[in-house]
């Protein structure tokens, strides 16, 4: 064959590959190939371990197959991450199709990236204040919500061992590439003279400059030392029907006069636009 034919021949191959991904490639139809994620960095020196809570949607709207690829996609060549734990929260964890099916391909090729368990619903109980004229499915929504993330961010500190830094990160989210340094960053922040962090946000709509105070109160994505994330897993279930979460982590960050600085540019995009809400909203704690 012709050297010019064959470069033909690539040229249509490559235009074919792009239509596909271009079809195909959006976050309904996006699809792990976990073996192409399988190598590991052997010169890893583990220092934090990112979990992240998942639930249902409504109108079978997922998000956590592209945070886990994008996740796996920049972290592979860190000398820093070794493991994402994925949190499933629904009350009925079986139902959740999307991540079983991703439990199950990891378990499969027992993969040592990426670990997805049920939640357990420690300290499970329903709402009783009603606080800040929320109606009742908003208020066990948030309640629940709240303890979601203290089991989240308790068995997190758990599996991790000795780390550095613990990350709780949401499952509608993308990774950039600064994402993979983020401990060199942080590790920065907390040597400075006389400094004070509750945690560290990787997510700020409104925060232009780099290691500010947060300006956007969210839980999008924190960065937390494990003796300060052990302490905010008992308030925040001390006080998980009193507030949202993200109000709940920002008056226990207040109180304490601890800041919550924000890495900028975010290395974490956040991509949800279908709430958990609609789908949750009737599930309570106790059932």
């Amino acid at each position: 064959m012709r050297r010019s034919t064959k470069f033909v021949l690539s040229v249509l191959v490559a235009l074919i590959a792009a239509c596909l991904n271009g079809l195909f490639g959006s976050e309904k139809f996006t699809r792990i190939d976990l073996r192409a994620l399988d190598s590991v960095n052997s010169k890893f020196e583990e220092r934090v371990v990112a979990c992240m809570p998942t639930v249902s949607r409504p109108k079978g709207a997922s998000y956590v197959d592209a945070a886990a690829r994008t996740f796996r996609e920049v972290t592979r060549n860190s000398p820093y991450f070794r493991r994402l734990v994925i949190f499933v929260m629904d009350l009925e964890p079986q139902k959740n199709v999307v991540v079983q099916r991703l439990k199950r391909a990891s378990k499969a090729r027992a993969h040592s990236w990426l670990t997805v368990l049920d939640g357990e619903r420690r300290h499970a109980k329903d709402p009783t204040r009603r606080e800040h004229g929320d109606p009742p499915d908003r208020i066990t929504w948030r309640s629940k919500e709240a303890l979601d993330y203290a089991e989240t961010l308790e068995r997190c500190i758990e599996i991790a061992g000795d780390v550095s830094y613990i990350l709780v990160v949401q499952d509608d989210v993308t990774f950039g590439q600064e994402f993979k340094d983020i401990a060199i960053w942080a590790d920065r922040l907390h040597r400075r003279p006389k400094s004070r962090i509750c945690a560290l946000s990787l997510f700020d709509i409104s925060q232009r400059v780099d290691s500010k105070p947060e300006k956007s109160s969210n839980m999008v994505a924190k960065l937390y030392k494990p003796a300060v994330a052990k302490e905010f897993v008992d308030y925040a279930r001390s006080m998980f029907d009193h507030s949202p979460i993200d109000w709940l982590h920002r008056d226990f960050c207040a109180a304490r006069n601890l800041q919550i600085l924000v890495k900028y540019p975010n290395p974490i995009d956040h991509k949800g636009v279908v709430s958990t809400f609609e789908r949750n909203k009737r599930e309570t704690m106790s059932q």
